[in-house]
């Protein structure tokens, strides 16, 4: 009996430092619609030299979609048809942007696109519970708290604002800022957001103890 219950810990860890091995997948989607909406960007913080990205790009609709990666040097890694991306591999350390907007917009014309960035080597602390997919909370990412109410965002731009507005005193994890630094990047109910830099601080309760958001 204690012979059984030994394995089964050991299978049981096994089974736990695999999943915390496996990949985090990262997906973005969007739609334009040729006039006040033809570009969005994503960003992936904290990559190192070496580490390995699939990416993989869809569209449905009227139009096309480009996609520009760029490097934390401010190389272009792709610059071409969201739907012929290939897999690449870091050169550089630091945080990638991932830039997917319409080609030729012309106006009443939509399409719509579904990136997905898949990091082998990101280190996953941990998973949200409840979520119906695994989000990427890294060693870096910390519980923030709200100073003021504020709306969310699904994009670092206020002119994509949801109806979903946190009132001060909540808290949410802090994955980092967008590119231009004047938006934090959240972990909400199984979704990315953003909000402005202005409403969250520091959590100041037992376990975080104020401990300084990422950028």
């Amino acid at each position: 009996m204690k012979r059984s219950i030994k394995l089964l810990v050991i299978v049981a860890l096994f089974a736990l430092t695999a999943s915390a091995a496996s990949a985090a997948t990262h997906v973005y989607s969007g739609s334009f619609n040729g006039t006040s909406n033809t570009e969005d960007t994503y960003t992936e913080a904290n990559i190192n030299v070496g580490d390995a990205f699939a990416v993989s790009c869809t569209e449905s609709g009227e139009g096309h979609t480009h996609l520009t990666i760029t490097s934390p040097g401010g190389a272009e890694v792709y610059n071409w048809c969201c739907e012929d991306v290939e897999d690449f591999t870091a050169t550089e350390a630091g945080t990638y942007t991932f830039r997917v907007w319409q080609w030729e917009p012309s106006e009443g014309e939509t399409v719509s696109y579904s990136l997905s960035v898949s990091r082998p080597n990101e280190e996953v602390a941990e998973s949200i519970p409840g979520c119906d997919m695994k989000m990427a909370i890294t060693s870096t990412s910390v519980v923030g708290r709200f100073v003021s109410d504020t709306q969310l965002y699904w994009g670092p731009d206020l002119s994509k604002g949801t109806n979903i507005v946190m009132t001060a005193g909540k808290t949410a994890w802090v994955l980092g800022t967008d590119k231009s630094g004047e938006f934090y990047k959240l972990a909400y109910e199984c979704s990315y957001v953003y909000v402005p830099v202005g409403t969250m601080g520091p959590n100041g309760d037992n376990v975080w103890n104020n401990t300084p958001l990422p950028h």
